[in-house]
């Protein structure tokens, strides 16, 4: 059952100030890049139904989901819509910034990560979906000593799309409930692998993550360490923030 979310007690949990994390990375460890999205057509329009074909099997040149314009699950009216929003490529531009779409923060997370409260910065926003929807990117590496499948979970309330070697590996598309999906690659070579996670909520009642790497053995590490990272800015998101821009002379 979906929940309805606004209420205070999230906005005043929601930012709980700045934290450096140890440059050794205790666990696995994933890049976070976050944005609102606001104005977008395909946002706060479409309810409900849970599309797995909703992008293709490959990133598009700018890294990023390609929309399946032939996915027969997809109501018509909703890919009507989805397709007015998509770049030249046939990209879904929901994690680069545009017409509709503002950074917000960076950082990193740190495997297992769950959070129930995935919504716009509380600082400049109120910590929910009310002036906004987040959208975010997670990306990371990891070695493999020899061929092998590597075993994930991911649930997310809405999208997620997640790729490993910019190949598609599991789709949660459309606006749904918070939904689970046991991810299994195919198997992979010797040596290091990229992964890319995109999320994104797009309807104002609830907004869910979880993801993890289930497989022993495997360490991810950012594809771009950072040198520090900030805390939470939502209830459950540990290591997200933003990055402070210093002023030069």
């Amino acid at each position: 059952m979906l929940r309805f979310k606004r209420h205070a007690g999230l906005a005043a949990m929601a930012f709980a100030g700045l934290a450096a994390t140890s440059p050794a990375w205790a666990s696995s460890t994933l890049s976070a890049t976050y944005y609102t999205v606001r104005g977008d057509p395909a946002f706060g329009t479409q309810c409900c139904g849970t599309y797995p074909d909703m992008v293709t099997g490959t990133l598009g040149p700018d890294g990023l989901p390609v929309l399946n314009t032939g996915a027969s699950d997809i109501p018509a009216s909703f890919m009507t819509t989805l397709i007015a929003d998509t770049n030249a490529f046939g990209e879904l531009p929901w994690w680069t910034p545009g017409p509709h779409v503002t950074a917000s923060g960076s950082g990193t997370i740190s495997l297992p990560f769950s959070s129930i409260s995935m919504f716009p910065p509380a600082a400049t926003l109120g910590g929910n979906d009310a002036n906004g929807f987040l959208s975010a990117m997670f990306t990371g590496q990891f070695t493999l000593a020899t061929n092998s499948t590597v075993n994930f979970s991911l649930g997310a309330d809405d999208d997620a799309f997640f790729y490993v070697d910019n190949m598609l590996v599991n789709s949660i598309g459309g606006v749904h409930a918070d939904t689970p999906a046991p991810v299994t690659t195919t198997t992979l070579g010797a040596g290091t692998h990229t992964m890319k996670l995109f999320y994104d909520d797009r309807q104002p009642t609830a907004a869910a993550l979880d993801f993890n790497l289930t497989s022993e053995g495997i360490t991810i590490v950012p594809s771009v360490p950072e040198p520090a990272t900030f805390a939470l800015f939502g209830v459950g998101l540990a290591g997200v923030a933003f990055m402070k821009r210093r002023k030069s002379g």
